[in-house]
């Protein structure tokens, strides 16, 4: 997700950048009041399976980014030392993601309404602030680390499948083991370290090439056959209660995010385009500051319709247009403040 500063231009890195960043923002801005229980509002089989499987389009995003992510550590490690590099994340990286949350956390603790927020039961404030980092959106950089920190460890094994097999079993822990099944993805701080390689062992052996070889119609029918079986999944976890219906190390989620990775690379123009948009400058700020205008904006307003009594509560295209609403004002608005930062040249990004 974060700006990677390259010399070899990959154009199918930003067009995944470009398109998984709408899915991860699409996903965060919950059409629902927070803290309600969704059953209260999606109580036909119908709807359910609707609301996930719409949610379920945009859940490949995550597991892209951590393939793109190691993807692009390859070319770099090859002209500077590991030190260096982890250096320079934390420069680019680490240091801007503590800005981004500590202005964060103090407008919720100026708000006075943190304890609602993260439905943290702990009196303690500092543990209040771990919980809320994993149990949000910012969960994904120290992660993201955890990720780096393994490849650069390893980097002498990372071209053995051997070594990217402990890592899967690994992922499958996360994903089959009793203690953590169908648990919020976010607290897996080792369950995508598998992706991370992928993408490094993707590069490596030069398999984008043999992606793009793929036909298309054995890809769609791929895609088509995973998203059912995960969006299936979801819903079973939703009429059971589990709100992490969406956890994107569901098995079926994993296998429906590499083929979408392939089905974007196999599809990706020679040289995309996106208009006023700049995926490789926007979308570390995108990931940093959407989440302020979902929290702080958009929910606000949608209790506030609860509250007036104007939630459409028995119409489900309604609910759904209001979800496109959100997406579409979230991402204009982050977007334009992302692109004023850059414009100012203001240290946050």
């Amino acid at each position: 997700m974060p700006n990677s500063s390259y010399k070899r231009i990959y154009p199918f890195v930003d067009y995944i950048r470009f398109i998984s960043m709408i899915g991860i923002i699409y996903a965060h801005t919950d059409v629902f009041p927070a803290r309600m229980n969704l059953l209260v509002y999606l109580d036909e089989p119908v709807s359910i399976f609707t609301f996930v499987g719409l949610k379920q389009i945009t859940h490949f995003s995550v597991i892209c980014f951590f393939i793109v992510s190691g993807f692009l550590m390859t070319d770099q490690l090859k002209k500077i030392s590991r030190v260096t590099f982890l250096i320079q994340r934390l420069r680019t990286i680490l240091i801007p993601y503590l800005i981004s949350l500590f202005i964060f956390l103090l407008i919720l603790f100026l708000k006075g309404n943190f304890k609602e927020l993260t439905n943290s039961h702990s009196n303690q404030r500092f543990t209040d602030i771990i919980y809320f980092i994993f149990y949000s959106p910012f969960w994904f950089i120290p992660t993201l680390f955890i990720n780096i920190i393994i490849i650069l460890l390893f980097y002498k094994y990372i071209n053995t499948v051997w070594f990217g097999m402990i890592l899967l079993s690994i992922t499958a822990f996360y994903t089959f083991g009793d203690s953590f099944k169908f648990k919020s993805h976010s607290t897996a701080f080792f369950g995508f370290a598998f992706y991370s390689w992928l993408g490094v062992y993707i590069n490596e052996n030069g398999l984008v090439d043999k992606i793009k070889k793929i036909k298309l119609s054995i890809l769609i029918l791929g895609l088509i056959a995973a998203f059912l079986l995960a969006s299936l999944q979801s819903y079973w976890l939703f009429i059971k209660g589990n709100i992490f219906f969406s956890n994107n190390l569901r098995f079926f989620n994993q296998v429906y995010s590499i083929l979408f990775f392939c089905f974007l690379v196999k599809i990706c123009p020679e040289k995309p385009s996106f208009g006023i948009f700049k995926p490789r400058q926007e979308t570390f700020g995108l990931y940093l500051y959407h989440f302020f205008f979902v929290i702080f904006l958009i929910q606000p307003i949608i209790e506030w319709i609860v509250i007036k009594g104007w939630y459409p509560f028995n119409s489900f295209p309604l609910i759904m247009a209001i979800c496109m609403l959100n997406l579409i004002v979230c991402y204009t608005l982050s977007t334009a403040f992302v692109k004023l930062l850059r414009f100012w040249k203001v240290p946050v990004l």
